[in-house]
């Protein structure tokens, strides 16, 4: 901010104040709005990486068939070979 000249009046000195605070405004909205839109490409690119990446069984598009009964899986040992 530039210092006002000596002849200038008070209210000239407040006017430059706020358009300069003006100005400043809208530099950190632009560069906010800039930073928000690189933010906002890199989620979305971020999220087609993981859709493509990511198995179908993730998604749950093939359901298992559930089991009504509990169904243990065959010993691994006969009872021939525990007799002996």
């Amino acid at each position: 901010m530039k210092y006002p000249l000596r002849n200038k009046s008070q209210q000239d000195f407040m006017i430059q104040a706020k358009i300069n605070l003006i100005r400043h405004k809208k530099r950190w909205w632009k560069k906010r709005d800039e930073i928000g839109r690189k933010g906002m490409i890199g989620r979305l690119i971020l999220r087609r990486i993981k859709n493509e990446d990511l198995p179908e069984s993730i998604f749950g598009e093939k359901h298992e068939k559930k089991r009504s009964k509990l169904m243990l899986p065959e010993p691994q040992i006969s009872d021939k070979e525990l007799e002996v």
